[in-house]
């Protein structure tokens, strides 16, 4: 599924440091902000991205449950470019 093959228990909740090719920090000024949270019987998780096209498989579970909620969100809102949404359930 979408959540396991993200590798969310695993992933970093904060986003590493994004630098520049000359090594300065990449500050986003303008875009969205992904956050999923987790939570089973014994733990819980969250992972926070600005640059969520860094992680192409996060952003493809995280527009899969936001398609399964029926929000009516526009997809320029998204601020990703070249998102192909496959969801299915399991």
């Amino acid at each position: 599924d979408h959540i396991t093959s993200t590798e969310f228990w695993s992933m970093p909740s904060d986003e590493p440091p994004k630098l520049s090719e000359n090594g300065y920090p990449v500050i986003g000024v303008d875009g969205s902000q992904w956050l999923l949270e987790g939570a089973d019987s014994s733990r819980y998780h969250y992972v926070d991205r600005w640059f969520v096209e860094d992680y192409p498989e996060y952003l493809s579970a995280c527009l899969c449950l936001l398609s399964l909620s029926n929000l009516q969100v526009d997809e320029l809102q998204y601020y990703a470019k070249k998102v192909r949404l496959t969801c299915a359930l399991s």
